[in-house]
């Protein structure tokens, strides 16, 4: 629709050319220090938020708002912070691809720090969330970055020790060719 959004710690911000509107708490936002933010392809925008930065604590989560809702007097915000796939971990990164997934990472030192989410799961009979399994080196992770190039070639960036950079083809992977490329260096955004 031509706005823009912010991601702040203050919650989320939209300039639609003329002014600016402010969500919160109080639209249904689940919490108000944003992280990071993309549009997917049906044109709703992911907000995310996560566990803990030095001694501020703040809620995690992944919420969404869609075109058109929130105009019968409801929150326009779908609220994915209980999500079990996704640990209750909130989302650091988002990168939308052109088949309508929504790839996303978090911090997760138990299980797999990276998924997406399918659209088109629910008619299908399945979960919409997916967490990203069969990736050596990703089973127990925190992840900081996601995104997703033209050729399908999806980067990782994973904290810790060692961190790790990550990138594999979307498509060759669910074919069964693992072949992962690995690079021994941080990363806290990656764009292209």
């Amino acid at each position: 629709d031509g706005s823009i959004w912010f991601a702040t710690q203050n919650g989320i911000y939209r300039y639609d050319e003329h002014t600016f509107a402010q969500y919160g708490k109080a639209d249904g936002m689940p919490g108000e220090f944003i992280l990071t933010s993309a549009v997917s392809r049906d044109g709703s925008v992911w907000f995310g938020a996560g566990g803990v930065s030095g001694k501020t604590k703040f809620r995690a989560f992944t919420s969404r708002i869609t075109p058109g809702r929130g105009q019968d007097g409801q929150s326009p915000f779908d609220r994915f912070e209980r999500e079990p796939s996704m640990s209750s971990k909130g989302s650091f990164s988002f990168a939308p691809d052109a088949e309508g997934l929504m790839w996303m990472c978090w911090f997760d030192s138990t299980g797999s720090g990276l998924g997406y989410y399918d659209p088109q799961a629910e008619s299908r009979g399945e979960k919409p969330f997916r967490v990203f399994t069969g990736l050596d080196g990703l089973e127990s992770m925190s992840t900081f970055a996601v995104y997703l190039d033209a050729a399908r070639n999806l980067w990782v960036s994973r904290g810790g020790a060692p961190p790790i950079l990550y990138h594999f083809n979307v498509d060759e992977f669910r074919r069964g060719n693992r072949a992962v490329h690995r690079m021994p260096v941080e990363t806290n955004e990656i764009v292209g």
